[in-house]
C-alpha cells in the first residue's frame, strides 16, 4: 500500500484498541477499505478487506472460522455483479507453528513479514494521531 488513512478507533478495553478502519491507497490509484473489530455488534473478531479499482473489485471477509472471497471483474463491473470465488485450503496458525517446531525451520509468515506488517500498523496509528494520510515507503 502506498498511503494509509486510519478512519477511527474506539472501544478501548484495557490497553487494547478493539477496532480498526482504514482506507489504504495504492500507488496505481486503487483504494482499499479495511475494517476489523473484536467486539462490533454482531461481528466479533471480524475482518473485512475490499480493494476497488476502475477495472474491478475484490473483497475478503472472515470471522476467523469462515472466510469468503468475492470479486466484481470484467463484464460484471458494469452490472455491479459480484461472484463468489473458491478459497484454497490454508493451514491454521497453530498447525504452522507446530510444523515449524517439528521441522526446526521458520515457516511463513516469517519474522521479516511480521516486521513489515508492524510498519503498516505504526503508520495507521500515526495517521490517526495526525488525522492525515501517511505515505509508506
Amino acid at each position: 500500500m502506498h498511503r494509509i488513512l486510519l478512519l477511527g478507533t474506539g472501544g478501548i478495553a484495557g490497553h487494547h484498541v478493539e477496532e480498526f478502519a482504514g482506507i489504504p491507497g495504492c500507488s496505481i490509484g486503487a483504494l482499499a477499505t479495511i475494517v476489523a473489530s473484536r467486539y462490533m455488534t454482531g461481528h466479533a473478531n471480524d475482518l473485512s478487506l475490499a480493494l476497488h479499482g476502475t477495472r474491478g473489485a475484490i473483497k475478503v471477509e472472515t470471522d476467523g472460522k469462515v472466510s469468503n472471497l468475492s470479486a466484481c471483474l470484467g463484464g460484471d463491473v458494469d452490472l455491479q455483479r459480484w461472484q463468489t470465488l473458491a478459497l484454497p485450503s490454508v493451514k491454521r496458525n497453530a498447525r504452522r507453528f507446530a510444523d515449524a517446531l517439528d521441522s526446526g525451520r521458520n515457516g511463513d509468515p516469517s519474522f521479516r513479514r511480521a516486521a513489515d506488517m508492524q510498519k503498516l500498523i505504526d503508520a495507521a496509528f500515526e495517521s490517526s494521531a495526525a488525522k492525515l494520510p501517511i505515505s509508506i515507503a
